[in-house]
């Protein structure tokens, strides 16, 4: 299935929601998908991030990255990395 047979969310309309997902998956690893991620985290979803990529904010320091990262897993983020999204559907 393809991204337009579900409801789904962009960055510009993540925080007009007017109730907190329970769960919440975030396509996307980079900048604007780990600050949603923590954010959404923070206020009590369950998040997960898919990326294609091995590690999340690739265009950034790795030093600082890989330690963003071990913070990020200890507040409960769960991470697919290295993955493809072939198709999506509602829960």
């Amino acid at each position: 299935h393809g991204i337009d047979s579900v409801n789904y969310l962009t960055n510009d309309g993540l925080f007009d929601i007017e109730k907190l997902p329970e769960e919440l998956v975030i396509i996307g690893g980079g900048p604007i998908g780990t600050e949603m991620s923590q954010a959404f985290s923070n206020l009590g979803s369950k998040v997960t991030v898919i990326d294609m990529a091995e590690s999340i904010m690739v265009n950034d320091d790795p030093e600082l990255t890989e330690i963003l990262f071990k913070e990020l897993k200890k507040q409960d983020i769960h991470y697919e990395l290295g993955a493809s999204v072939i198709s999506v559907s509602e829960a």
